[in-house]
């Protein structure tokens, strides 16, 4: 994933009538590459145009910034809000456990990725969400298979080999877990525990 031309190709979205939905994405960049005073001048850049326009899925929008904000329950009631008005949406199920997910409400996030799977069972990211409930309980058989059942959906799939690095690694099998660390670095080398965990097994492994 290359940060740069994500940037670009946001900036751009922003003059289109998606503009805000691109403000997300980009708020998402600079939190993950630490760019924390871009971050904030985004997000305030955002309230302005929200609290200066009638924007109909303000609520959306709102939880989602939120969310980057790390404001996990401010953002779940936002989210719950739009939920009201898109019942079946299967993008607001997710983030609703995600929110629970973060707030360390397992059961309550494993039950929403559920929901949003039986509305749509091609949405990958909900099986790489239930992966990560299963590695909080400690099932890392079914957070391997979980893991698979995304990569099915879509090989091209950073988190779901990060994942099974991790669980190979809780297993002990420490080759399989670089196997799978490696297949996540050549999706997202900027990732930071991917690349620790890589030069610890390479290490130990003297690879």
């Amino acid at each position: 994933w290359d940060y740069n031309i994500s940037q670009r190709y946001y900036k751009l979205s922003i003059k289109s009538w998606k503009y805000l939905y691109a403000y997300c994405k980009l708020l998402k960049i600079h939190k993950t590459l630490w760019e924390y005073q871009q971050f904030n001048l985004l997000y305030t850049e955002i309230e302005d145009v929200l609290n200066n326009n009638n924007i109909w899925d303000h609520n959306l929008i709102r939880a989602n910034i939120y969310y980057e904000k790390w404001l996990y329950k401010v953002a779940l009631e936002e989210y719950k809000i739009y939920l009201k008005i898109r019942k079946k949406d299967t993008y607001t199920i997710n983030a609703i456990g995600n929110c629970y997910y973060q707030l360390w409400k397992i059961f309550h996030a494993e039950k929403h990725f559920k929901q949003a799977l039986e509305y749509n069972n091609k949405l990958y990211y909900s099986y790489n969400s239930l992966a990560k409930c299963c590695l909080e309980s400690g099932n890392i058989s079914q957070a391997i298979s979980f893991c698979k059942q995304s990569i099915s959906l879509n090989n091209h799939n950073f988190t779901a080999y990060f994942l099974l690095g991790k669980c190979y690694y809780r297993n002990k099998d420490f080759q399989t877990a670089l196997k799978y660390y490696n297949k996540a670095y050549s999706y997202n080398p900027h990732h930071q525990m991917c690349n620790r965990y890589i030069l610890k097994l390479k290490k130990l492994w003297e690879i």
